[in-house]
């Protein structure tokens, strides 16, 4: 069996206060970068006017940071204790914007409550489904979701503001797509990992001079602030048409993730020791 001997620390193992530090802090940022982006990108596609996207993106952070500590840490089942960063992806973008054009927010939290029921029946039966929906099949479905999401982004390139030429907005979109592209592709070790934030940065840096971005409202908001009680939307009626019509498709996207986040969980467990062990199941997400 093969040994990753570059391993300095084993879940076990303490680490010094300061690596630590520099770790967390490392991976807030990846996951901050990541779940700002998709929420942005989700509330944009059906225009929201900025009150739902302060409550969304309060929300995904609070459950990312719950769910990754909750992951390192052993609490039975729920925490297996490897470090595996959660957050926001794009697997539902597309279906969650379907489903706001077709019954509004409330509708669409209605179907991600539902679907992520999903979740934990996988999680009961996850070393049988492994041998049905193998890393191959899902990989293949979860591109082709990801896939469905690129409308959404391809349209907003022309959201640029009145008087500035139609090229600004797929001239940012070319060089933060060029940088994401040649460091995950061709990046090693914190490079690939850095990927997406230092993507953003570098499409904030074209598109200033181009004017697409605009710095006064990044000056004008406050450091610390709580998003508007309002803007939550609730819950839709289950018995809603639209509901029983959407519910098949966010059912299978879940399904999909979940399986995964199986994989993702049980890679984490053959890097994190010096010498791999068998897979714990029950320790799977």
């Amino acid at each position: 069996m093969p040994a990753n001997d570059h391993i300095r620390y084993e879940p076990e193992d303490p680490a010094p206060a300061l690596l630590t530090v520099n770790v967390a802090f490392q991976g807030a940022v990846l996951i901050v970068s990541n779940t700002v982006t998709f929420v942005l990108i989700f509330s944009a596609a059906f225009n929201d006017d900025g009150s739902y996207a302060a409550w969304a993106m309060v929300g995904a952070l609070i459950v990312a940071g719950l769910v990754t500590a909750l992951h390192a840490s052993r609490l039975g089942r729920l925490g297996p204790g490897h470090i595996l960063l959660m957050g926001s992806g794009v697997p539902f973008l597309a279906v969650c914007v379907l489903a706001v054009n077709e019954g509004g927010l409330a509708l669409m939290s209605s179907l991600v409550v539902a679907a992520s029921l999903v979740q934990f029946a996988v999680a009961a039966w996850l070393a049988r489904l492994r041998r049905l929906i193998t890393p191959v099949v899902s990989g293949v479905a979860f591109m082709m979701i990801a896939l469905s999401a690129m409308p959404i982004a391809i349209e907003r390139l022309n959201d640029v503001p009145v008087g500035l030429s139609d090229l600004a907005g797929p001239a940012v979109g070319v060089a933060a797509l060029a940088v994401v592209s040649l460091l995950m592709l061709r990046g090693v070790g914190l490079w690939s990992l850095w990927a997406m934030p230092i993507a953003i940065l570098a499409g904030c840096v074209v598109a200033i001079p181009l004017g697409v971005y605009d710095l006064q409202p990044v000056i004008d908001a406050p450091w610390i602030d709580l998003p508007e009680v309002g803007g939550w939307p609730g819950f839709g009626s289950v018995l809603n048409e639209d509901f029983w019509a959407l519910l098949f498709v966010f059912l299978v996207v879940s399904a999909v993730v979940a399986v995964r986040s199986s994989s993702e969980g049980a890679a984490i467990q053959q890097v994190s020791r010096r010498r791999p062990r068998s897979i714990d199941f029950r320790g799977v997400p």
